[in-house]
């Protein structure tokens, strides 16, 4: 069984900035996955959103654990 559940949650300020966290876990290789992270618009039109995305992410499984390691990247939304 390959079934993961999870859940987070997200707040956004104004449409401008936000936050997130979650966690997940997986029963198959007993495996748990957590993130924090923090969201910038850039720029935002009707149709159009492109963000900015930091935080930190880690798993654990019973042989081994990561350390919660820095992520980033950009999200460009098109909406029809």
């Amino acid at each position: 069984n390959f079934n993961t559940v999870g859940g987070g949650v997200d707040y956004m300020f104004k449409d401008r900035i936000g936050a997130s966290a979650s966690a997940a876990h997986t029963d198959f290789i007993n495996r748990n996955d957590y993130s924090l992270g923090g969201k910038l618009n850039i720029f935002k039109t009707p149709t159009t959103s492109l963000d900015f995305n930091a935080g930190w992410k880690k798993f654990e499984t019973p042989f081994i654990k990561s350390s919660w390691e820095p992520s980033t990247s950009f999200s460009f939304s098109k909406f029809f």
